[in-house]
């Protein structure tokens, strides 16, 4: 009885790779979509693994950077968000408050941008000259 499930098996066997053959373009298809679908995985496994799970890599002590808002007038309390602040406020926090050991400021904002004649709409960051310097600090 063994035998004959052998038998079987490899007569099953040989009869799947026959028909796979036959259709070459359909297994070449699953082939890559399989691929695809695992690269895919593997890059957001990647992008959520440094976005979310771990701290920026190139940010030397990510448990000691914070970020100051300052409250918009008539805005409800307790949801400051990030406002736009002046040079001199920035410079004051920069110069005067000690408990601080860097301040950097960035400001995020669309710019228009011309390539080839076509002028196109680029997010960007506006950063002090110390940001770098800032982020990259091991104090």
């Amino acid at each position: 009885m063994g035998d004959c499930m052998l038998e079987r098996l490899g007569s099953d066997l040989f009869d799947a790779i026959r028909s796979l053959k036959a259709d070459t373009l359909i297994v070449t298809a699953g082939v890559m979509t399989l691929a695809a679908s695992i690269a895919m995985n593997v890059a957001m496994f990647g992008l959520i693994d440094r976005a979310l799970v771990n701290p920026p890599r190139h940010v030397a002590r990510p448990d000691r950077l914070f970020s100051v808002a300052f409250q918009v007038p008539g805005q409800p309390e307790g949801q400051a968000g990030m406002t736009t602040t002046s040079y001199p406020t920035y410079r004051t926090l920069r110069d005067q408050v000690s408990s601080f050991t860097g301040v950097a400021a960035w400001q995020r904002g669309p710019s228009s941008v011309t390539i080839n004649s076509e002028q196109l709409q680029a997010d960007t960051r506006l950063v002090s000259s110390n940001y770098f310097e800032v982020l990259l600090r091991a104090e």
